[in-house]
């Protein structure tokens, strides 16, 4: 679901008024404006809009404000949580994250003013600089100043072209994996590589204790203005950022306690209890402590699956219909009906954090059950309204449910889900604007694998540069062999496809088609010797 600070833009734009009365939320708009998707999205974020406007009294936060820091700066609960996890793990690189930009200046790279703009970033945006000291009353966030800035520069243009690309992985695989040091810092590095005359990959590996996936974008976006006005000898064209990570932190702290607290944690005790881990069919044995080796399949779903037509016609966004559909994949493959499933929340429902990097994402787990008896859009009825529900209550940092409901920790499986589901978000600059303007450099994501998984499995839905939809599967290979996973792939996008020919196909059919492909796929491993007979010797299987 996109944030909330997109859908109150698009209200303005569209010159639809809104207001509360009481616990209701009212609204006013030219005529025509209002199409069934927003109708439908107003009442989906009825709680979230009614926050929003400062009416429901309980559950609002008290306002966000540049304040006068304490001479000791908490972490906000999100970066303890991270730091209790390196103290747990002994370091490691799972939480590191990685960006490859190719970079495609108009005319001839200037080094200088391109290292000018990651020092006026790292300035700009105080939390960036982050460290986490401990001594005796735990940590501590202290801002580091920026005395000296590396930034190494590798030129391929002598390698042999066959072997540039190589080399490149090599370097983006060799800067994922050195862990940073959380309580000394720095927590970035930047290294620029030279492909050729015209091509530069920008390689930026920031902890994930003081970044999120929406700050990548805030980060593109900051470099291309920043980079078209420092070669022209202009300043920065910003003022100055009047709220800093370190305020969130502080302000995050303050306002979690007392009645809103209380009902936070009270909805989501009841939302999540009881809940078991979800059982998958593994191929190798699930080891004693968690792994984080990983791998990433994809598919782009057949240009004749409309989904934007189904969803518009059920009234219902593209995220709520896949991560319905995801569910009863999960409940077909391991034969519950009741799965839980962790998704993000920007966590940015507040207009001052929108132009701020920093790790602001909440976790929040998911809970459904799909039954048998169940058609398809009934469950994603019930589905769709539980998930609004579960976000108008994201305020709550999943790291102080954890400490509330204290969940039976097993070393070897995360606690209360094993499973995610994403939709990576669209640029965001407007497409309309950005073809009016010209740019001294463009910059674009270039795909490479950092190896990691940090659940047993992930799904992620993104758009590529046709507008296609893709999705990716990532997950644990010290848990599963890819064939497997490329075969649950293939199932969801049949799930779908039948979905759409038919909404009021139920669960237990559903169910009945992925049993009839797991079938399929064993029968053809069979037939191809991949399966030993029963009574004869099992071949020995080398796993990755």
């Amino acid at each position: 679901m996109r944030p909330l600070s997109e859908f109150i833009e698009e209200l303005k734009r569209l010159d639809i008024r809104i207001w509360a009365k009481g616990d209701r939320l009212a609204y006013d708009a030219p005529s025509g404006v209002v199409t069934k998707g927003v109708l439908e999205e107003m009442k989906l974020r009825k709680a979230e809009l009614l926050g929003f406007l400062g009416d429901v009294m309980v559950m609002a936060a008290p306002t966000l404000r540049s304040v006068e820091l304490p001479d000791r700066i908490p972490l906000s609960f999100s970066q303890e949580h991270l730091c209790v996890l390196d103290q747990i793990e002994g370091g490691g690189v799972a939480y590191n994250m990685s960006c490859a930009l190719e970079i495609h200046p108009i005319f001839e790279l200037n080094r200088n003013v391109l290292e000018e703009v990651l020092r006026e970033i790292l300035q700009r945006h105080h939390g960036l600089r982050s460290c986490f000291p401990e001594d005796g009353n735990g940590w501590r966030q202290l801002i580091k100043p920026l005395d000296t800035f590396e930034f190494p520069y590798v030129d391929l243009r002598e390698t042999n072209e066959e072997r540039r690309e190589a080399e490149l992985e090599s370097l983006y695989s060799e800067q994922s994996s050195i862990e940073f040091d959380l309580q000394n810092g720095p927590l970035y590095r930047f290294i620029l590589i030279r492909m050729d005359d015209g091509r530069y990959v920008l390689i930026n590996t920031i902890h994930h204790t003081v970044m999120d996936g929406l700050s990548w974008n805030i980060f593109i976006r900051e470099v291309i203005e920043l980079y078209d006005s420092f070669i022209l000898k202009k300043p920065c064209p910003w003022p100055e950022m009047a709220i800093q990570y370190t305020h969130f932190s502080v302000w995050q702290r303050q306002c979690l306690d007392g009645e809103r607290l209380r009902r936070l944690l009270a909805y989501w005790g009841k939302e999540l209890h009881g809940v078991g881990n979800l059982e998958l069919p593994l191929d190798f044995p699930r080891k004693a402590s968690m792994t984080f080796v990983g791998a990433t399949v994809e598919k782009i779903l057949p240009a004749d699956l409309d989904l934007e037509t189904y969803c518009k016609e059920q009234s219902i966004t593209l995220y709520s219909f896949l991560f319905a559909a995801y569910h009863v994949l999960l409940a077909s493959i391991s034969g519950n009906s009741d799965v839980v499933v962790g998704t993000s929340s920007a966590n940015r429902n507040r207009v001052e954090l929108e132009g701020l990097m920093g790790y602001f994402i909440n976790t929040l787990a998911i809970r459904s059950k799909p039954l048998d008896w169940m058609a398809f859009d009934e469950f994603l009825s019930i589905f769709t309204n539980s998930t609004a529900d579960a976000f108008s209550h994201q305020d709550l940092p999943f790291e102080k449910l954890l400490a509330e409901l204290k969940p039976e920790r097993q070393a070897n499986r995360t606690p209360i889900f094993q499973v995610f589901f994403a939709i990576e978000s669209d640029e965001m600059a407007n497409p309309e604007e950005e073809e009016q303007r010209i740019h001294y450099l463009y910059l674009a994501p270039s795909k490479m694998s950092s190896g990691t998984a940090h659940f047993d499995l992930s799904m992620s839905i993104h758009r590529n540069h046709d507008n296609e939809i893709g999705v990716s599967l990532n997950y644990n290979s010290d848990l599963f062999k890819e064939k497997k996973i490329l075969g649950w792939l293939d199932d969801f996008v049949l799930f779908l496809q039948r979905i759409v020919q038919d909404s009021n196909i139920t669960i237990g059919e559903l169910r009945e088609l992925y049993r009839e492909s797991e079938a399929d796929r064993k029968m053809k491993l069979l037939n191809s010797g991949g399966i030993a007979k029963v009574g004869m010797p099992r071949p020995r299987v080398r796993g990755r």
